[in-house]
């Protein structure tokens, strides 16, 4: 046998290893694209000079809620609507109610020297994180019976907040300066619960679903995301989790399948996270820095 027909089984098998490669490589992109085209229901984010917008899964529009509201921010959704904190014509923070097609609304004002750190909103109930003349306040609300909860004082600097699902408790991060803590009250009021002591590491942003909550974790610039279970009392790092994708926000959808704001080509942009895949919902957003705050599922 000579050289030619010694390199020829050779070449047939580089052939066959190429070949496959691509097939995987084209399957493996075409599961990516159905991790975002498969999904359903609907989003709030926020987008730079955008205002709060919101994007839906199901029939691919994207709705600008906020109108001409400066500063808008913290998109919800409540029992009949939306809400979002923004500032009047004199730079005071209001929370604004919106239902779609409709006007929006102020039905909270916050201390007219107040700067908001945080909104939530779940059901008829709405907290507000905010500083006021050196000391940190989160007041609540229920819409649906007009009647404003006791407002919780601190020192420590409060960095996010959440309610559970049945909006019995908001849970809330602070910082005293030399860590990060984790804490739940009821939202009529009583006493503080320490859940978890979280070093230097701020926890500036927490969300909430079935007995289990989510945070992302800013140390130096570096962001990760982490669960914390109620029941097991410990937090463990999420698998999609990582320096490459620097996650600022997120959003629970079900057990493994979460929505994120993450700046890994630059600006923070929308990703769908199905297990360990990170993949970029391209459809929203104009290419500048969007924070999701809110999902809905529209099939529950």
């Amino acid at each position: 046998m000579n050289k030619k027909e010694h390199l020829k089984p050779a070449f047939i098998l580089c052939g066959i290893v190429a070949a496959i490669i691509i097939i995987l490589f084209i399957f493996s992109n075409n599961v990516n694209k159905n991790v975002v085209n498969n999904m359903t229901g609907r989003i709030l984010y926020t987008e730079t000079d955008g205002g709060v917008k919101q994007y839906s899964f199901d029939d691919d529009t994207d709705t600008l809620v906020s109108g001409d509201i400066e500063n808008a921010c913290f998109g919800n959704y409540v029992s009949d609507g939306i809400i979002f904190a923004g500032t009047d014509e004199y730079g005071v923070w209001n929370i604004y109610f919106s239902e779609t097609g409709a006007r929006t609304d102020i039905f909270y004002t916050l201390p007219d020297k107040a700067v908001l750190i945080a909104l939530t909103g779940r059901g008829s109930c709405m907290a507000a994180a905010y500083s006021d003349g050196g000391k940190y306040y989160i007041t609540a609300y229920d819409m649906e019976k007009d009647k404003e909860y006791e407002t919780l004082e601190t020192e420590d600097e409060l960095l996010s907040l959440c309610f559970d699902e049945e909006c019995g408790k908001k849970y809330y991060t602070s910082f005293n300066g030399n860590e990060s803590i984790l804490e739940s009250v009821r939202i009529s009021g009583g006493a503080d619960e320490k859940l978890l002591e979280a070093g230097d590491e701020r926890l500036t942003f927490i969300a909430f679903r079935n007995d289990t909550l989510y945070f992302c974790e800013d140390k130096d610039g570096k962001r990760t995301v982490s669960q914390y279970t109620l029941q097991r009392n410990r937090a463990t790092v999420l698998k999609f989790s990582s320096d490459e994708y620097n996650c600022r926000t997120i959003c629970p959808v079900y057990d493994e399948k979460f929505i994120v704001s993450s700046d890994r080509e630059g600006v923070y942009e929308i990703y769908v996270c199905n297990g360990s895949n990170m993949v970029k919902a391209d459809r929203i957003g104009n290419g500048k820095d969007c924070f999701v705050t809110a999902y809905f599922n529209t099939e529950e």
